[in-house]
């Protein structure tokens, strides 16, 4: 999974800064903030805490400042907007994702090539002393077009702290889990249907199959207490890796009055806002979160966060899964520990809570996929993500489960590792790939040492000169980097065994070994008559996403960086992605003003994207690339329209290489990345027809669907791993099938191996 790390901290209650390592820093503003105590952010987080449509206001000045947001329905102010979460998250993302922080996005978006990306929120404990930016709801946000978490985005937030507790994943051979039903009521908390039978069921395949099971450890008609937990956990060799809590929870001030009158109901709690307490005048506690344990006497156990991270902590477990109200509240106090989630944090390496509310039906739909995800051996992300996904039909609800993960945790998520089915990671022992991250790490040490020094530096010259050394390393970093990428790659693919009996191996990890060599030709062919002068290409990649286009990219930029290094000269990658239901031309610019941080202006949109293009290319550049490429499915609805290839070439692209900085071996690219063919209509003046007809304003077809029969066969025997007998009725199967026509060879061949 590709990840994006941002590190936030506050400036004053209102300014933060946005760290994404390899781009830098911006500085923003909090959103939904008067500066004056933030009644407008809780105005947000309460409607946002609602179950249902309907909202009842206590604030009339509150009702109007929604209802001016678009927040509240316009025919009826007692109901919300029907795009009330996607209004909210889009002033989100104005405040998170600005200038360089933008192009992280754009990038590992890019990076992620339609598969999940885990953006990771860290901020520091403390943080919470003089900013609310741990209570924004960063999962929302939204960019205008759909939301993030729509684009197979997950979040996690990661508190900054340290601890000696082991790090790394945990070797099991089944995962074991310990519910704890809390049934726990009062007259303001009504009583909640387990949902151990839920989890159960989610488990039932997995357990099954023998690599997960439920711990027992009470006996009905006796209760789960919190003291036969306490004797459970002491007494067990069978402790567990799961431990989910299932009940009633809140975020409140205690009176730690023991003779209070109060003291065996829950009015010995109090709001937050509340300094003494109304029975007995006692100065209350700081606030903190609870949870409600059964008792076996009438009543309610209520255990703070602090004595269940004691208790949890003697069990060791990976991962503690809250289903309770507000169990990831923090809030009122000097550090977010306060929170019962934030709290565990302390014993364990991740914790699933919400600080919100939750109705009992998204709650059992959550559990359920949750732990069919888990059973299946997926990360922590996904699963949180899929049962996020199955809480959809709530409208209000999917966002609410939130995962939080310590600082020097698996960032990944994977917090098992199974004894039967990991093999060997056969890079560990590569004396290359050591030393190249031993070197990576040390880079990487020096890079941050010297950002830090340029941020405190006495005078502008002092700073500038600082960062200049750090750009310095980091260009070492990029080049180690690609080494280690490379390096891998060949060990992932190395010479395949002649063993007969090898005759299934995953048929995309062996086409990522297809050596593409007619495309590669066509294209290194017209990249090298560019010569010392420089020179602009346009390319199409065709079929891509059927025919394993992702490695032909692959391959592609891997000559354009060979070509770079040869003549010394630097590589920028900027792909783009419309992202988009219904893609047109001023999406598609729009895009690429956002890569390029261009502020949008539609009326010269085009002037100031051409123009910001340019400037990358300064005059003491030399032998620089810029390869721009435009990928994804969701192109296909705009891409393949005749009016815009008329529209691009004539009134961008066009205008765009005719003042293009002359300086030597200068590139730029830009690639087409479409899953089907190009429009016929499209003119012929437009596309270049043979190499010898190259010219830098027509397009060049890179098409992936015409592999000659030998190619095919060169792989099949000499990359692929199959064995000969397998080889030999896959070619035959293809002779048969398609009588030799270069078109319909590779449908073939692809559709044989991913049948």
């Amino acid at each position: 999974m590709n990840k994006l790390k941002l590190i936030l901290s506050p400036i004053d209650e209102v300014k933060f800064k946005i760290f994404a390592d390899g781009y830098g820093e911006e500085i923003s503003e909090l959103p939904f903030s008067d500066g004056q105590g933030d009644a407008q952010l809780f105005t947000v987080l309460s409607a946002l805490d609602v179950i249902g449509t309907k909202y009842e206001f206590s604030n009339y000045d509150d009702q109007n400042w929604m209802k001016q947001e678009g927040l509240l329905s316009q025919e009826d102010s007692q109901v919300f907007h029907p795009k009330m979460t996607e209004h909210i998250g889009q002033k989100l993302y104005k405040s998170l994702f600005i200038g360089k922080i933008k192009q992280a996005l754009f990038q590992a978006l890019g990076k992620a090539e339609g598969e999940r990306l885990h953006i990771s929120i860290q901020y520091d404990a403390n943080v919470i002393e003089s900013s609310l930016l741990p209570l924004y709801p960063w999962q929302l946000v939204h960019d205008e077009q759909e939301l993030l978490a729509d684009y197979q985005v997950t979040f996690s937030y990661l508190i900054a702290h340290k601890n000696p507790l082991p790090q790394g994943k945990r070797k099991v051979k089944q995962i074991k889990v310990l519910v704890i039903p809390s049934t726990a009521s009062d007259e303001q908390y009504q009583s909640i249907e387990s949902k151990e039978s839920a989890i159960a069921l989610g488990l039932k395949k997995a357990s099954q199959e023998g690599h997960a099971c439920l711990l027992s450890w009470y006996q009905e008609p006796e209760k789960p207490t919190i003291g036969r937990l306490r004797a459970y956990l002491t007494e067990q060799d069978e402790l567990p890796d799961i431990i989910h809590f299932d009940g009633h929870g809140f975020l409140k001030r205690k009176c730690p009055n023991p003779e209070c009158p109060k003291r065996d109901t829950n009015q010995v709690f109090s709001s937050l806002n509340t300094q003494k307490c109304q029975f007995c005048g006692s100065v209350l506690e700081e606030p903190q979160g609870f949870i409600f344990f059964d008792r076996d006497s009438p009543g309610i156990d209520y255990i703070s966060g602090a004595d269940l991270a004691r208790l949890v902590g003697q069990s060791k477990p990976m991962l503690v899964v809250i289903t309770a109200c507000k169990s990831a509240l923090a809030y009122k106090s000097d550090s977010v520990f306060n929170g019962v989630a934030q709290k565990l944090l302390h014993q364990v390496p991740a914790v699933v809570a919400t600080p919100f509310s939750l109705s009992e039906e998204s709650a059992t739909n959550f559990v359920e996929q949750f732990y069919r995800a888990l059973g299946a051996k997926k990360s922590l992300l996904e699963a949180v993500k899929l049962s996020a996904d199955a809480m959809r039909h709530h409208k209000y609800e999917w966002y609410r489960p939130l995962i939080f993960l310590r600082s020097d945790s698996d960032e990944d998520g994977y917090l098992f590792e199974f004894d039967d089915i990991k093999p060997p990671d056969k890079n560990d022992n590569d004396p290359k790939i050591k030393e190249l991250k031993k070197d990576i790490e040390q880079l990487e040490l020096d890079y941050e040492s010297l950002r830090k020094e340029a941020r405190n530096a006495p005078t502008s010259v002092d700073q500038k000169r600082l960062e200049r050394r750090a750009e310095n390393i980091y260009d070492k970093l990029r080049v180690k980097q690609q080494e280690l990428e490379e390096q891998e790659e060949d060990l992932k693919h190395p010479i395949p065994s002649k063993d007969p009996n090898r005759s299934h191996i995953d048929a995309e990890k062996n086409l990522s070994s297809f050596d593409y060599k007619r495309t590669l030709k066509r294209f290194t062919t017209i990249i090298d008559k560019f010569g010392e002068r420089g020179g602009a290409g346009l390319f199409v990649l065709e079929k891509y996403l059927s025919k394993g286009g992702k490695y032909c990219r692959r391959k592609l930029i891997y000559e354009l960086n060979k070509n770079q290094k040869r003549s010394q000269g630097k590589f920028f990658e900027h792909p783009l992605h419309l992202r988009s239901s219904q893609p047109n031309k001023q999406i598609f610019l729009q895009r690429l003003a956002e890569q390029l941080q261009v502020k949008i202006n539609s009326e010269f949109l085009i002037r100031d994207v051409i123009e910001q293009i340019h400037s990358l290319f300064r005059e003491d550049d030399s032998g620089v690339t810029h390869l721009f490429y435009v990928f994804g499915n969701e192109n296909d609805l705009l891409l393949k329209e005749k009016s815009f290839w008329d529209w691009f070439v004539d009134e961008f692209w066009t205008k765009l290489i005719q003042d293009l900085p002359d300086h030597p071996y200068l590139k730029l690219i830009f690639l087409f990345e479409l899953d089907v063919n190009m429009p016929r209509a499209i003119s012929s003046d437009y596309i270049c027809t043979s190499v010898a007809s190259f010219a830098p304003n027509k397009i060049v077809k890179l098409p992936i669907q015409k592999c000659p029969m030998n190619e095919i066969r060169d792989w099949l025997y000499n990359d692929s791993g199959f064995s000969k007998p397998f080889s030999d009725r896959v070619l035959q199967t293809i002779e048969e099938a398609t009588e030799l026509i270069p078109d319909r060879v590779y449908d073939k061949f692809f559709d044989l191996l991913t049948r």
